[in-house]
Formats: C-alpha cells, sequence, structure tokens
C-alpha cells in the first residue's frame, strides 16, 4: 500500500507538472504574439494615429480588448484616442472619452488610469463590480524620460491573464510605444 500510495503520489505530481507546462507555453505563445505586433506597428507607424490604431488592434488581437489615450496635462484627464475589440469598441464609452486622473474614486477604469499616471506602472484592477464584463483591466502607462505620453487600457476575460510575467511584458509593451510617440514627434 506505501508503495502505491507512492506511484498515485508521483502520477499526481506528474500530472500538475504536465499541467503547468502547457500553461507556461500557452503564456510564451501569447505573450511571443503581442510583442510581435506591437513592436511592428510601433517600427512601422508614419503617424501618431496610424501607431495608436496598429497598437489597439494588435493588443486587441491578444487580449479582449484595448484602447490608447493621450494625456491632457492641462485638463488633467486621458483622452481615448483610439479603440479595438470589445469593449474597447462598443463598451458604452464614448471613442473619445475624458478619463480623469485625479481620482481614487469608486470607477475601476479610473482609478487605475490615475494610478498609472501618478506611479508611472502598470495598474491592474479586477472589475468587480459588474459594470464592465471583462473581469479585469489594465493601464499602462507611455512615458519616454520625463514625458508621459498617456496609457494605454488592456481588458481581459480572466483574471489570472494578468499575471507578474504578464505585467512585466505589458511594462516593456509601454515603454516601446512612449519610444516610437516620442520618435514620431
Amino acid at each position: 500500500t506505501r508503495r502505491k500510495r507512492a506511484e498515485q503520489a508521483a502520477a499526481r505530481r506528474s500530472a500538475r507538472i504536465e499541467r503547468e507546462r502547457t500553461a507556461q507555453e500557452l503564456l510564451l505563445e501569447r505573450l511571443n504574439g503581442v510583442v510581435a505586433e506591437v513592436t511592428s506597428a510601433v517600427a512601422e507607424a508614419r503617424s501618431r494615429s496610424d501607431l495608436e490604431r496598429s497598437v489597439v488592434e494588435g493588443l486587441a488581437a491578444t487580449y479582449a480588448g484595448a484602447w490608447i489615450g493621450s494625456y491632457e496635462p492641462a485638463a488633467e484627464a486621458v483622452v481615448r484616442r483610439a479603440a479595438a475589440g470589445w469593449p474597447g469598441d462598443d463598451g458604452g464609452r464614448p471613442a473619445d472619452e475624458s478619463i480623469p486622473v485625479d481620482g481614487d474614486g469608486e470607477d475601476i477604469l479610473e482609478a487605475a488610469v490615475s494610478r498609472a499616471i501618478t506611479d508611472h506602472q502598470v495598474t491592474i484592477r479586477a472589475c468587480t463590480d459588474g459594470t464592465l464584463p471583462p473581469t479585469a483591466v489594465a493601464a499602462v502607462p507611455l512615458h519616454y524620460g520625463d514625458a508621459l505620453y498617456g496609457v494605454v487600457g488592456v481588458y481581459t476575460e480572466n483574471n489570472s491573464e494578468f499575471d507578474e510575467h504578464e505585467r512585466a511584458v505589458l511594462t516593456a509593451l509601454g515603454r516601446t510605444v512612449a519610444t516610437g510617440l516620442n520618435t514620431l514627434e
């Protein structure tokens, strides 16, 4: 019986390791695709609007949806400029929506954008209030040196998609997009 218990434990451990390996392979494949899409969009863009449109389309191909907005310091707001995928296109928010950056209020999107602008770090918020069908939003700041260009919002339908690996990739993508915006300016 001791041998049988050891065999069963080894089989469970083997199955768990295989599930983890499969999940890691899927994560790597997904992240590789989004990095390639966004990097290509930045390299090929000839205008800010081309870059913004291509970036959100690349992100929306991997996630539930994405949008990009420019930071308007005088208004203390981020103004959405391009969106792709659900809920970016039709999530009930206008294409040129102004998102205040002074809030730690109850609006999940406003809180995430505000924190991303203030801390210059990717901010992830769970959508637990039922106002958005996605389960999480990541606000990715676009900064290059001292210049703050705006924020990219990324939606997912699964909270587990935004793990620490994902946060690191989104941070790098935010810097890549900001570098592209800086080059275009």
